[in-house]
Order: C-alpha cells, then sequence, then structure tokens
C-alpha cells in the first residue's frame, strides 16, 4: 500500500481533536463518528501504523486485541504542522 497524505492528516486531525476533547481515539470504533470513515480499516491501520513509526503519535499508542488500538495524543512534533498540511490539502 502506499502512503497517502491526505490520510495522515486526517488521521493527526481527529486524534488533535480527540485530544482537545480530553479523550483518546479508538480505532476502529470511533471511526464511523468522523472523517476517517471515507477510508477502509486497512487502510487506517496502515497509517496510523506509519504514524507511530513516523513519531507522530504518543508513545502511549495502545495495541488491544486484534485490531484495536487506543491513540492518547500526538506528539509535540506532530501539532504544529497539521494546520499547515490540511490546508494545502483542500
Amino acid at each position: 500500500m502506499d502512503p497517502n497524505i491526505k490520510c495522515m492528516s486526517d488521521i493527526l486531525y481527529v486524534v488533535k481533536t480527540y485530544r482537545n476533547q480530553n479523550s483518546a481515539f479508538h480505532f476502529p470504533r470511533d471511526v464511523e463518528k468522523t472523517i476517517l470513515k471515507r477510508y477502509s480499516l486497512d487502510e487506517l491501520k496502515y497509517h496510523i501504523a506509519l504514524a507511530a513509526m513516523a513519531g507522530l503519535l504518543s508513545h502511549n499508542l495502545i495495541w488491544q486485541t486484534g485490531d484495536q488500538v487506543e491513540v492518547q495524543d500526538l506528539t509535540d512534533s506532530a501539532l504544529e504542522p497539521i494546520e499547515i498540511d490540511r490546508s494545502k490539502l483542500n
């Protein structure tokens, strides 16, 4: 699967939104409530893993049973570029 910058940007945007509400994003449970519903679960799982490997998601990424994951926060390096990236993609 090729990296999709729009998918990655949307994941970071959703995690930031949940973070601002003092909540964690749960995959796949919360997908249908967000803009992420436009992507397949396999694509989201792949891009969540990429974001974690790139150091954009907190080290508190918790993989649960099966394909479930809890994303608690973004790293400091991920917080600033989100608006810049999203504005260029629209």
